[in-house]
């Protein structure tokens, strides 16, 4: 993200975007932004989304959330991947908005907190010094495939 490296983006406005972001690198740049309406978070990520990832702020590009809390240990969450568009689910992506959250006084670090994704829930806790995020949740078997060299 451009600006000064030793300042965090919480709650920045940035411009065209329009809703205040928190970023986070989880050892890749996202951006969440927590809705307060009760529309539909897959409509919003698909109608901002691209524009969030592909916003001059982020000139490697970056992950967009769109999130609801809806009390301090649950918060539904739909993300623009970058480079992929809607994803069913994304750890990085849940355990960044957990941590966004704490950090803007939505969530406490140190309590459990529930990630509800398009694609199922993950469990998710942020250290009480923010220093470590863990993450518990099922993983599926998707696919196989092979290709010829």
């Amino acid at each position: 993200m451009t600006g000064p490296a030793d300042e965090r983006a919480v709650r920045a406005t940035i411009d065209g975007i329009e809703y205040p972001l928190t970023c986070v690198s989880m050892g890749n740049p996202h951006a969440i932004a927590f809705v307060e309406s009760d529309g539909d978070l897959r409509q919003l990520a698909e109608a901002r989304g691209s524009a969030v990832e592909n916003h001059r702020a982020f000139p490697q590009r970056t992950n967009a959330e769109f999130a609801r809390v809806l009390d301090p240990h649950r918060i539904d969450l739909v993300v623009w991947e970058r480079g992929c568009g809607i994803t069913l689910a994304c750890g990085t992506g849940a355990c960044a908005t957990a941590v966004a959250a704490c950090l803007e006084g939505r969530c406490q670090p140190g309590d459990p907190i529930t990630v509800v994704l398009p694609g199922g829930e993950l469990a998710i806790e942020v250290a009480t010094d923010l220093s470590r995020v863990w993450m518990v949740g099922p993983a599926d078997h998707v696919f196989d495939g092979s290709i010829e060299l």
